[in-house]
């Protein structure tokens, strides 16, 4: 499945907007207990579906973090391919200093996608993290609807209820990035192009 991505349009002309466009790569067993009294078998009923869509939204986010993984990866690979492009310049050129290195075109250039690229880089380790902090809540929750089904007939309909509730909320959360990666540019930090230098002369990028 192909990553979807949401960028605003006033990145769209964006230095960096043309390089990332360029990265993007091209069941569970519901297990019935016995019958209960209706108030309880209904509530169960409730949870039993609850438990798919959890299921669904789990593997969706597990999908989800797999393309972040693998563009973060394709953002590695580009970011390499430009210091190296950089350390040609400095040994044809003699670029010592981070002055002779902004008078370059080309180094100058690939230091500014450099940081666009480290900028983007930080923000899918974000949302990897994130991703997997979803399936950590969703597989303990799933775990639990699963407990309390197979105990449906000893306990009361207000605790499935309050279980509903609380999957509710996490699902909530989780939802809009089930089908698609949403970066906000304003959320991404950016290094001073001087220090991206430093770091990159020093072998550190």
């Amino acid at each position: 499945m192909s990553p979807h991505m949401i960028i605003p349009d006033k990145i769209q002309n964006h230095i960096f907007f043309r390089v990332l466009t360029g990265l993007m790569i091209g069941g569970w067993l519901m297990v019935i207990g016995p019958c209960v009294s209706s108030a309880v078998a209904g509530s169960s009923v409730d949870l039993e579906q609850k438990m798919a869509e959890m299921t669904l939204l789990n593997n969706q986010l597990s999908a989800q973090k797999l393309n972040a993984i693998l563009l973060r990866e394709k953002l590695y690979m580009n970011k390499q391919s430009l210091i190296d492009e950089v350390a040609a310049e400095r040994g044809k050129n003699r670029i010592e200093t981070y002055q002779t290195a902004h008078k370059n075109s080309r180094v100058r250039y690939n230091l500014e996608l450099i940081r666009e690229i480290l900028g983007y880089i930080s923000i899918f380790n974000d949302k990897i993290r994130y991703y997997q902090i979803g399936n950590d809540k969703l597989g303990y929750l799933l775990q639990q609807a699963e407990d309390e089904i197979r105990i449906a007939q000893t306990i009361n309909d207000m605790k499935i209820e309050a279980l509903v509730s609380q999957i509710e909320l996490v699902m909530e959360q989780y939802m809009p990035e089930a089908h698609t990666i949403v970066i906000i540019p304003d959320d991404i930090t950016y290094h001073n192009p001087d220090l991206i230098w430093k770091r990159l002369i020093q072998g550190k990028l």
